[in-house]
């Protein structure tokens, strides 16, 4: 994975630690907890769509071989 792909993760578990506390501030930790799950899911999302286009061009390889 590129590192860029982490940089959102990082970031709002950063935003956890420094600006929100579930008891005083629900609505900040449930939406930086919120948007960093929604980082990770993304990341994988990217790393599917990549062997997706790994295992497509491989295919396209043999069928022009063919």
């Amino acid at each position: 994975m590129v590192p860029t792909e982490k940089l959102g993760e990082k970031c709002f578990l950063e935003n956890v630690r420094l600006f929100s506390d579930p008891r005083r501030y629900p609505e900040k930790y449930n939406l930086y907890t919120g948007l960093e799950a929604m980082s990770v899911v993304l990341g994988e999302v990217i790393q599917g769509q990549r062997r997706l286009e790994t295992q497509l061009t491989h295919l396209i390889q043999v069928v022009d071989r063919m």
